[in-house]
């Protein structure tokens, strides 16, 4: 029946996270960690098998950090596995990557690109918004290589999906809507989705949603 459909169905959307390894502070953690905080082949195998096992006819696979492309060998398994992997005749998949793209050069990028990778950028807006809260381990703002790495995509591969923007919302973002959306117009990307950073200094849920709404307006 309809109400035990789901279970039957099994798991659709599986997240991956590869390491916990940072190579940029965020709003919510700093930069650094060893590769011990990586995955493991052994265990990204055992992921591979895990998601194959759920029944459904259509999957979601999300990678996601820390930083992710810090620990490439496992992110290239991962995919390569995913994209032959004999299970999948007459399934549908789907592959995305939250990664700050510091470390994408263009050997990396054309492996996305060919394998069908998606990509969601942490982008909190324009430079002078997104670097208050987010530097490189040498404490450089790091708007500068998301943008350039957004470009080369862009440039290299304009047949592959466009990246999305993910919204860290801060204090620092309130009054700001139309700047933000306007930086993402000009980095070409697809869409966004916006999340709030609750233990910002005094932002509250009343201040987030009328923040939303006006994104929603000033995009509409």
């Amino acid at each position: 029946n309809r109400r035990t459909s789901p279970l039957r169905q099994g798991g659709t959307h599986h997240v991956v996270a590869l390491t916990r390894r940072g190579d940029q502070s965020t709003p919510s953690r700093a930069a650094g960690g060893g590769a011990d905080q990586d995955m493991s082949l052994v265990t990204a195998r055992r992921v591979v098998r895990f998601i194959f096992e759920s029944p459904s006819s259509e999957l979601t696979v999300q990678l996601r950090g820390g930083e992710p492309l810090l620990n490439w060998e496992v992110l290239e398994f991962i995919v390569r596995h995913l994209r032959s992997f004999p299970g999948m005749v007459g399934r549908r998949l789907r592959i995305g990557l939250v990664s700050n793209l510091a470390g994408l050069d263009e050997a990396r990028m054309a492996f996305l690109a060919e394998k069908g990778v998606e990509l969601a950028v942490p982008l909190d807006g324009p430079a002078a918004l997104h670097d208050r809260g987010r530097r490189t381990a040498q404490g450089d703002g790091a708007h500068a290589a998301a943008a350039r790495a957004l470009a080369a995509w862009a440039t290299r591969h304009p047949a592959a999906a466009k990246p999305e923007a993910l919204l860290t919302v801060t204090r620092g973002a309130l009054g700001h809507g139309g700047e933000i959306l306007e930086s993402y117009r000009r980095l070409g990307l697809a869409a966004f989705r916006a999340r709030p950073h609750w233990s910002s200094a005094g932002l509250s849920a009343e201040e987030y949603l009328a923040f939303y709404a006006d994104l929603l307006a000033t995009g509409g």
